[in-house]
């Protein structure tokens, strides 16, 4: 039995990549941990998405979930997770993104006290079937700067690439997926971005550009429209049902997974243990997600820990086809975990270790405080 005796919030603001990026005008990125300690001394860390958004709520947020998670006790932590319910607010939105990194830091806790990797305290088959996909290709990234990044990467490990438009011009955006395509000769996604492009674009604006994808070959095509306008995911798939769609990171909750679910012209579900409601909630779905059938791909931003903990759920679904790993670095982390930042990182030392990470993140904010003002703006 574990009793929780604190829940921490911790920011850590780090440079990223070339510092070149899409809402962040100061050239840093925060991520928001927490850091969970039992009155026996064990600790785990949790991780959530939606701190790098807005880093500023993040404190306030932990805070006031921890006033009703504190001093309870457990055991597995689905029950923490049945027992924190706040009526309209904790099923989803920014409370469940929250209690993600919570759901997370306790799984961390139980795993390495049981001594027994997720799979095995639930005792649910190995899935071994799915692919790693790099994820680079920024939208600020010219057609050589895309190019020199393939050369970079470990075509062994890495099955598929994908890379960002919708920020700049159609036309100039063919020439980056062309660039790509030269380089790149397996599976190739395409992210649009919609979900963070204001004004995003319009189901019937796809009408003339989905052609013009299709000699390109692309896995999916992502989140081609506001995460919200599911109804246009239908319109896009009349115009050209020949390319896949993929969509899912901004959900938090089961109204929104089922709603994915269920619709038949959505190709890709990408889900994330960060943002969604954590692992024990995906636990909760896991027969209806079986059962859907739906292909589901592991969206990851974030740290090693962001990465660890939804390859260890991807672990345990057999839906799961592809985990993504985030090409562009968080620069604080360079030197504490080598393994996870080489070119041949070693993915097996993730899925099959009792914890989630060997990062003290609490020395990671020493060095790398939280700046003010590193929370999304969004560009004129």
């Amino acid at each position: 039995m574990h009793i929780i005796d604190s829940i921490t919030p911790i920011l850590i603001s780090s440079d990223y990549g070339d510092n070149n990026i899409l809402g962040q005008p100061l050239g840093l990125k925060t991520i928001g941990i927490i850091k969970i300690t039992t009155n026996a001394g064990e600790y785990g860390f949790g991780e959530s998405y939606i701190a790098i958004y807005i880093p500023e709520l993040f404190e306030t947020l932990v805070n006031y979930i921890a006033k009703y998670l504190t001093n309870k006790s457990f055991k597995d932590p689905r029950e923490i997770y049945e027992s924190f319910f706040i009526p309209f607010c904790s099923s989803n939105g920014l409370l469940a993104s929250i209690y993600s990194a919570i759901d997370i830091a306790l799984w961390d806790i139980t795993c390495k006290s049981s001594k027994k990797s997720l799979n095995d305290f639930l005792k649910l088959e190995n899935n071994n079937n799915f692919n790693f996909y790099f994820s680079g290709g920024s939208a600020a990234f010219n057609p050589n700067e895309i190019t020199d990044e393939i050369e970079t990467v470990n075509k062994k490990i890495f099955k598929g690439y994908k890379m960002r438009i919708g920020k700049a011009n159609w036309a100039y955006d063919l020439k980056r997926i062309e660039s790509a395509r030269k380089k790149w000769d397996q599976f190739l996604m395409l992210d649009s971005i919609m979900g963070t492009i204001r004004p995003p674009l319009e189901a019937h604006e796809w009408s003339t550009k989905l052609s013009s994808l299709e000699e390109f070959n692309p896995l999916w095509l992502e989140e081609p429209l506001d995460p919200e306008n599911i109804e246009g995911i239908n319109k896009i798939k009349s115009f050209n049902f020949r390319i896949s769609l993929a969509l899912g990171e901004s959900l938090t909750g089961k109204l929104g997974i089922r709603a994915y679910l269920k619709n038949e012209n959505l190709d890709f579900l990408q889900l994330d243990v960060t943002n969604c409601g954590g692992i024990s909630m995906l636990i909760s779905m896991l027969q209806e997600i079986r059962l859907s059938k739906k292909r589901i791909t592991m969206h990851v931003w974030g740290s090693p820990l962001a990465f660890s903990a939804n390859l260890k759920f991807a672990s345990i679904l057999q839906n799961v086809e592809w985990v993504e790993y985030p090409g562009v670095k968080l620069h604080c982390f360079d030197e504490l975990d080598k393994n996870y930042y080489s070119n041949s990182p070693n993915f097996e030392k993730y899925l099959y270790e009792y914890q989630f990470t060997s990062i003290d993140f609490t020395e990671v904010k020493k060095k790398h405080p939280y700046v003010d003002g590193t929370g999304f703006v969004m560009p004129n």
